[in-house]
């Protein structure tokens, strides 16, 4: 009896005895660890700064210099970024502008017509036209509106870029020069559309086409 006593206690104190020893090997491990961490990242925060002070001042001809990798992560999106394609940019002048094509694009010759067949005197066929004109112009002016407000904006950004990035500024000036262009260009086209001219012509005439035809059927009709 005895003898298993000493059996079972003595296997529990050899079994103690091995996880204290586990333990404490854990507990001096733990450390060199640590350490060995902390020297890992010192390590890479010298190299970011070995780089950077081995970097050599490029004139501004010269390619833009490669990007300092500041942390993986963020090296990672900066690169992806600068790789996507830009969407290209085409400017084909204002009459390509959805307003303007939405406007022209109407049947104004089935306006004209229906109108023509159903009423056929001069009153509705100059109302008919005011309108015509009067949409036009109000199209115009939202457009003119919209880039007034571009341009406000433009103007503020020149004012917020720094006197050392002068080309960004002449950049945007440009843009802002374009934009002034349309404006005026928008203006020419109402002061021409109140004599019946200019873009808004193929829709009137058009409609004083359906109007005529509209008016011939209904006198044949009657007569």
């Amino acid at each position: 009896m005895l003898g298993i006593f000493k059996s079972i206690f003595g296997n529990k104190e050899e079994s103690f005895i091995n996880e204290t020893a586990s333990e404490e090997i854990k507990e001096r491990e733990a450390p060199q660890l640590e350490y060995e961490q902390d020297e890992d990242n010192e390590s890479y925060i010298e190299n970011l700064i070995k780089r950077a002070e081995t970097e050599s001042d490029e004139d501004e001809n010269s390619n833009p210099p490669k990007l300092v990798e500041l942390a993986p992560n963020e090296s990672r999106l900066l690169k992806n970024s600068l790789n996507k394609e830009k969407p290209k940019f085409e400017y084909k002048g204002l009459l390509f502008c959805k307003e303007i094509t939405g406007f022209l694009t109407q049947n104004y010759f089935s306006r004209g017509r229906h109108n023509g067949v159903n009423f056929g005197d001069e009153g509705t066929l100059n109302s008919g036209i005011l309108i015509i004109t009067s949409e036009f112009e109000m199209i115009l002016s939202r457009m003119i509106e919209s880039r007034n407000s571009k341009l406000n904006d433009m103007e503020r950004m020149i004012d917020s870029v720094p006197p050392q990035f002068e080309h960004l500024s002449k950049e945007l000036a440009g843009k802002h020069s374009m934009v002034m262009k349309e404006i005026d260009t928008l203006n020419d086209q109402i002061n021409l559309a109140k004599e019946e001219k200019g873009w808004v012509s193929p829709a009137l005439n058009n409609y004083k086409t359906g109007f005529m035809q509209g008016k011939q059927l209904a006198i044949n009709y009657k007569f």
